[in-house]
């Protein structure tokens, strides 16, 4: 009887190395679950951070579109504020000049025009004084509201349309902008609507054989240094 108890020796040797091999297979096991989730939770931790950078950057660009938009705002009511005082100011340097209803326009597109109460460009209106003093003072204004753009206006046969009266007053203007740090380059064959305004007074005189000849006539007293007289070039 007592021989029936004892267990087979074979037996318990194959229960127990049966044993000892499912244990190594689960510590295997664990050990590569383990290495997944740490593998997982860094994945999951680089997802997070990316995710905390994109909602920052998002963040950021929002701050930045609010900042340009409010700037591109204060810019058009800065522009809008110079256009209807150079609107107004135009109509008061020509005589008898009809403002009625002169305003800007702003298109989808963003281009700005200024247009009369027919919704005509006044630019492409050709001739009259009005056009002509508006034009300059609206130049005058783009330029100043834009201080690293270059400080320069051109006008050629500027004052052909314009009155004595509107000639004297352009004149004045012409002068506070220089004051203003504009540099105004007129071309006129009437040199003395610029008298007194100039710095600088050249004379172009073609040949006949396609060159100029530019002569520095400034008068005698704008500058104390010594002026090349003559330069002879190719007209452009």
């Amino acid at each position: 009887m007592l021989e029936n108890r004892v267990p087979d020796v074979d037996a318990v040797r194959y229960d127990t190395v049966s044993m000892i091999a499912t244990l190594r297979e689960r510590i295997q096991t664990a050990k590569e679950n383990e290495k997944l989730r740490n593998e997982l939770q860094e994945r999951i931790d680089v997802r997070t951070k990316d995710r905390e950078e994109l909602v920052g950057l998002a963040n950021y660009l929002v701050r930045r579109y609010k900042n340009v938009k409010s700037y591109a705002q204060n810019h058009r009511d800065r522009i809008k504020s110079l256009v209807d005082k150079a609107i107004e100011e135009a109509g008061d340097l020509v005589p008898d000049a009809d403002v009625k209803g002169i305003h800007m326009e702003t298109e989808e597109n963003g281009n700005v025009y200024v247009v009369d109460e027919n919704k005509r460009d006044i630019n492409a209106q050709e001739g009259g004084g009005y056009r002509a003093v508006l034009g300059a003072l609206l130049r005058y204004a783009a330029i100043k509201s834009q201080p690293d753009a270059l400080q320069f206006m051109l006008f050629d046969e500027y004052f052909f349309t314009l009155s004595d009266v509107t000639t004297a007053a352009m004149q004045g203007i012409f002068c506070k902008m220089k004051e203003d740090g504009i540099t105004v380059g007129v071309i006129e064959q009437r040199r003395n609507v610029m008298a007194g305004i100039t710095d600088r007074e050249y004379t172009f005189r073609k040949l006949g054989d396609n060159n100029s000849i530019i002569t520095d006539t400034t008068p005698k007293g704008y500058y104390e240094e010594e002026v090349d007289n003559n330069a002879v070039g190719n007209e452009a």
